[in-house]
C-alpha cells in the first residue's frame, strides 16, 4: 500500500509540474486552451468563521475521478473534517489512518463509519502546509490496480 501511496505522489506531483510547464509555455507563446476542454471537477470546500474546514466527497463521484485533489485551509487549533462516501460490502475500504507527510502540522484526531461514508477529523497544530492523503482500496492483491484516491493539500495558519 505504501508503494501505490508513493506512486500516487509522484504521479501528482509530476502531473501538476506538466501542467505548470505547459500552461507557462502556451501563455509565453500566446497560445490560447482550446474552450472544449471540460474543466476539472470541482470539489466544494466550506471554510467556517473559527478556521473550521469542511469538505465531502459522495460515493458516485469516484468512478468518475478515483483520484481527487483538494485544498483545506484552517487555523492553528481549528478542526479538519473529511468524509469520503463508502460501502464496505464490496470488500473495498478507506485507510483507517490517514497518511500525513508532516504530522507536526496536522493530527487525525478521529475516524469512525456512519451513515454510508467515512469520516475523518484533524486538528491543526501549527503553522505550514502539509498533505493527507487517504486510499480506497481492497486487500487483496488481485485488484491493485481498481482504487481511489484523495490527496488533500492542507494550509494552517
Amino acid at each position: 500500500m505504501k508503494r501505490v501511496m508513493v506512486l500516487g505522489k509522484i504521479v501528482l506531483a509530476l502531473s501538476v509540474c506538466l501542467t505548470v510547464a505547459l500552461t507557462c509555455g502556451r501563455a509565453e507563446r500566446g497560445v490560447e486552451e482550446p474552450s472544449d476542454t471540460p474543466p476539472p471537477p470541482t470539489i466544494p470546500v466550506t471554510v467556517g468563521p473559527a478556521g473550521y474546514s469542511d469538505v465531502s466527497i459522495p460515493l458516485g463521484e469516484f468512478p468518475d475521478h478515483p483520484h481527487i485533489d483538494v485544498v483545506m485551509h484552517s487555523v492553528v487549533g481549528g478542526q479538519l473534517t473529511v468524509t469520503l462516501g463508502s460501502d464496505p460490502t464490496t470488500g473495498f475500504q478507506w485507510s483507517e489512518d490517514a497518511d500525513i507527510s508532516d504530522q507536526t502540522i496536522v493530527r487525525q484526531t478521529g475516524h469512525g463509519f456512519v451513515d454510508g461514508a467515512d469520516h475523518w477529523t484533524f486538528k491543526g497544530l501549527k503553522r505550514g502546509t502539509t498533505t493527507i492523503f487517504m486510499e480506497h482500496s481492497r486487500p487483496e492483491v488481485l485488484f491493485w490496480w481498481l482504487y481511489w484516491t484523495v490527496t488533500i493539500a492542507v494550509t494552517i495558519d
